[in-house]
Order: C-alpha cells, then sequence, then structure tokens
C-alpha cells in the first residue's frame, strides 16, 4: 500500500477532480478514471478518508459504465469500513459489490464479498445471516478450487457454530479447515485450527461426567499445549520486540485454559510445569539475541538476517531476533513438557525445542 502521506494528497486531489467532473468542466477519460482507481485502492486510508470520496466516486464509475471498477471499489470500502466497526457501512459496500460482481459473472469476487457479509453479519449478532453466509461463500470457494478461501470460511464458520453450542458441526467445521491448511502447508493456521478443536472438546467435557469428562479434557490439552507451543514460538521469528508482545497476547486464551483444565483434572505437576515454561518463555534471552537483533537493524543494513529453520519456515518473509527459549529440567530431572514438545513435531513437523537445557530451580 502507497503511505498515507501520498494517501491523503491522493485523496485530496480525488476531491477536486470529482467536483470538476460533477460540474463537467472536467470530464475524466475512463482509462484516467481506472489510474486514479487502481492508486486509491493500494492506499491506506481511514473511514471517513474512503467515507469522503465513497458517492463521488461510485456516482463518477457508474457514468462512465465502469462496472467492475465500480465493485473494486465498492468491496475496498467494506473492507475499510469492517476494520473500523462500521459494520452498516460495510454490509452496504459489500452488498453492492457483491451484486456487481454477480451481474459480471465473477463468482470468486463475489464470494469473497459474501465471505465479508458473514464477518460483519456475525459482529452484529446477526448470527443466522453469518451462518448463511459463510456457507455460500464456501461452497462457491470449493466450486472455484479457492482452497485458502475455503478453509478460512470454514474455519469461521467453525466458531460461529462453537458459539451457538453446535460442537459436532463445529468439530466439522474445524477438522475440515484443518485439512485443507495441512494440505497447503500453512502450519500456523492448522495449529490455529487444533486449538479451536480443543475449545470444542472442553465445552463437550463441560457437558459430559466422569470418565468421559475426564477424558475430554485430557484430549483437549493433548490439543491445546503442543499447539500453544508452537504458536507461541514463532513470536521469536519476529524482528520487533513489539510485534512478538503483539502475537504473544493472542495467544494469551489458550494459555489460560491450559491452566484451567491441568487444575480442573488436579494435576500439580502438570501446572507447575506450565507455570515454569511460561515464565522461562517471558524473560528468557541469549547471548545470540543482540547479535541477531543487530542484523536486523537499520543501523546494520548491509549486515544479511539471520538464516532461521525449523519452526521459522511457519511465518514468510521472517527474521530471527531470538532463540528459543531454553527447555527446563524440573527437580525431579524431568524436562518440562516434554511429552508436549514431542507431540508438536509430530502433528507440525518442525522442532521448536532449544537445543539448551537449564535448571527450572
Amino acid at each position: 500500500m502507497i503511505n498515507e502521506r501520498a494517501a491523503r494528497l491522493l485523496l485530496a486531489a480525488l476531491r477536486q477532480i470529482l467536483a470538476l467532473a460533477q460540474q463537467h468542466t472536467m470530464p475524466l477519460r475512463p482509462d484516467q478514471t481506472a489510474q486514479i482507481l487502481s492508486q486509491l485502492l493500494g492506499a491506506a486510508m481511514s473511514f471517513d478518508e474512503a467515507a469522503s470520496v465513497d458517492a463521488g466516486l461510485r456516482d463518477l464509475l457508474a457514468s462512465e459504465g465502469m462496472d467492475h471498477e465500480l465493485a473494486r471499489w465498492s468491496q475496498r470500502f467494506g473492507e475499510i469500513s469492517w476494520a473500523e466497526g462500521r459494520y452498516e457501512a460495510a454490509h452496504d459496500a459489500y452488498t453492492r459489490a457483491r451484486g456487481v460482481y454477480a451481474s459480471l459473472g465473477l463468482r470468486a469476487d463475489a464470494g469473497l464479498c459474501e465471505h465479508g457479509l458473514g464477518l460483519v453479519h456475525a459482529a452484529r449478532g446477526r448470527l443466522d445471516s453469518a451462518e448463511r453466509a459463510y456457507r455460500a461463500a464456501q461452497e462457491t470457494f470449493v466450486d472455484l478450487g479457492m482452497h485458502r478461501m475455503e478453509a478460512t470460511s470454514a474455519r469461521n464458520l467453525g466458531g460461529l457454530l462453537l458459539d451457538l453450542g453446535r460442537l459436532p458441526e463445529a468439530e466439522s467445521s474445524f477438522g475440515s479447515a484443518r485439512r485443507v491448511y495441512a494440505d497447503l502447508g500453512l502450519v500456523e493456521y492448522v495449529v490455529r485450527c487444533d486449538i479451536s478443536l480443543s475449545y470444542v472438546r472442553r465445552k463437550k467435557a463441560a457437558k459430559a461426567a466422569g470418565s468421559n469428562r475426564i477424558a475430554l479434557i485430557e484430549e483437549a490439552l493433548d490439543l491445546l499445549i503442543p499447539a500453544i507451543l508452537t504458536l507461541d514460538s514463532m513470536r521469536f521469528e519476529f524482528s520487533s520486540s513489539q510485534t512478538r508482545g503483539a502475537w504473544n497476547a493472542g495467544i494469551a486464551e489458550g494459555s489460560r485454559a491450559a491452566f484451567e483444565m491441568a487444575t480442573e483434572l488436579n494435576r500439580p505437576r502438570l501446572v507447575a510445569e506450565l507455570i515454569e515454561v511460561w515464565l522461562n518463555v517471558g524473560v528468557h534471552s541469549t547471548e545470540n539475541a543482540e547479535t541477531a537483533s543487530q542484523a536486523t537493524s537499520p543501523a546494520h543494513p548491509t549486515t544479511p538476517a539471520t538464516p532461521i529453520a525449523g519452526a521459522a519456515r511457519l511465518v514468510t518473509s521472517a527474521m530471527l531476533p531470538l532463540e528459543a527459549p531454553p527447555r527446563l529440567r524440573m527437580p525431579d530431572g524431568s524436562v518440562a513438557l516434554e511429552r508436549y514438545f514431542d507431540q508438536a513435531a509430530v502433528s507440525y513437523g518442525v522442532e521448536i525445542r532449544s537445543n539448551v537445557v537449564i535448571d527450572a530451580w
């Protein structure tokens, strides 16, 4: 995307052009309009900035018979509106774009707008409408071989069904998404699906009793802990501590769930290992950290970034500013969460453990 200053200049120029075009004192050729729109679609802008040119730009595109461009702008405006929580505007924009795309026979683009409408409906609490939109979008993506979006719509549908308590359907939807992500080699999203599947097991456990309940909680932990360990390992691949912090915040819910389930099962040893590992993850540093951070610093632009392996390939174009935290040896000589680290390697095909083992106490 073009930077904010360029976007503001572009918007200011566009407002003047739209005003002149409306007065018929400066008609634009279709190629000029298309060029302006192409720049605008790549601009980073706020909702207020986009809304200030929305009506005028749509009128201009409609008057020029530029239906495809009209749909592209409406879709972009829907995305901007969605990102800022302006759900009514997002709904209207996505609906306009979907209609135009459908009339042009552009099913893929119409499907993307349908999926966007699912997100909007879900955010507004219109869950039946959201489910219909997700299912319609998913059907389109399957028909057209749009595998990543097929998985994305299935995963979002799974989250909706989980909230509705329709657990077998949620499990099926998350499982479908997981299989597609695995086929595409998108390990991060395979991991995220496993976290969601663990929540399904936990909700099932809440409705079960006795040994069935215990077995379901154990299944949930067996899915959750390796997934959280793997997802957490990815944050060490970002060059910015701010980015690592934001990433880590995204897995806090899973960490809390793991502690709660271990406590519910009365597994004090597992609770102790979880505490030690997460404390260690939060505070660890290595001798190579400073060197690696310098390798990605603007002060050393000619120094190549540290190459990464193992879990590093989970994030595209990642740099390695920190090594993975050392493993912890517990007082009885065992390594904390070793079984779950083993399971992560089996489930995701990556090694996230450090070669260094230190005493926890």
